[in-house]
């Protein structure tokens, strides 16, 4: 049937719907911040995702651009793509990365998803209409509130 998303700006993509794809303006400052400001230097990322057909997830990541120059799949250490629940994807993350769940923050829209993750002592924040600053701040006083330094997160 043909590459699902085509590049159709330098942020920006279409799908073969006819739909086109951008990240949030928030998602994408968050991911920029934690890429680029020195403060944030050591910090783990990665994405876990639920979805139905995983290699146009993979082609999204290898044509999307966070910023020009830079594929969205350069923004992280590690992505999860895969059926299973975010559980899983979240085992899988702390194994491969080293990193303990109470130092990570987990974002998502799906409620059950923050349900099921945050069972695992992961702090979560739900983001009914995106990413977004106030997501991003509400998570940093979560994880300060636990008494977490600001090392390693991901998501």
């Amino acid at each position: 049937s043909g590459r699902p998303f085509v590049k159709t700006g330098p942020t920006s993509v279409r799908c073969s719907g006819g739909e086109t794809m951008q990240l949030l303006p928030g998602a994408r400052d968050v991911l920029h911040r934690l890429r680029t400001d020195p403060s944030w230097a050591g910090t783990k990322v990665a994405v876990a995702s639920c979805c139905a057909y995983p290699h146009w997830a993979e082609e999204l990541f290898d044509t999307y651009e966070l910023e020009p120059g830079m594929k969205l799949r350069e923004a992280w250490d590690m992505i999860v793509i895969q059926g299973s629940d975010k559980q899983a994807h979240f085992k899988k993350i702390s194994a491969e990365l080293q990193v303990p769940y109470d130092e990570m923050v987990f974002f998502d829209d799906w409620i059950h998803n923050i349900e099921r993750v945050g069972y695992l002592g992961v702090t979560c924040v739900h983001t009914p209409s995106g990413m977004n600053n106030q997501c991003w701040q509400e998570a940093l006083q979560r994880f300060k509130a636990r008494g977490k330094g600001k090392r390693r997160r991901s998501r």
